[in-house]
């Protein structure tokens, strides 16, 4: 039910469109896992992280769970990229809905739901 939605999970169909317009790096560990690993993507693809490298995902130091990190928003679309306003200013836009986040909820922080 839609009403007792706790958390803002993060939903992976995205994460397909956002890596044909950025750059993408995956790092995931498991709980049984001695290590994470990480993977890059570039055009949807997987991609390897420098020139000379496998494209593979590569074993790495890494906390239990998966970091999502999204790079160079829309690297090769520039109109779109002509749209955002300055650093500055789309930085003043994520902390402002963050904050509103913060504040409607609270009450949750800090707390495992």
């Amino acid at each position: 039910d839609l009403t007792s939605i706790q958390t803002y999970g993060f939903r992976g169909e995205a994460l397909a469109s956002i890596s044909h317009v950025a750059h993408v790096a995956i790092t995931t560990r498991t709980t049984d896992s001695q290590c994470a690993y990480k993977a890059h993507y570039c055009d949807g693809k997987l991609t390897s992280p420098k020139p000379g490298v496998g494209c593979e995902p590569r074993p790495c130091a890494g906390n239990q769970g998966t970091q999502i990190t999204v790079e160079d928003t829309f690297y090769n679309i520039p109109i779109r990229r002509q749209a955002l306003r300055g650093a500055s200013e789309e930085y003043a836009k994520i902390v402002d809905m963050i904050s509103k986040y913060a504040v409607h909820n609270s009450g949750e922080i800090g707390r495992a739901v």
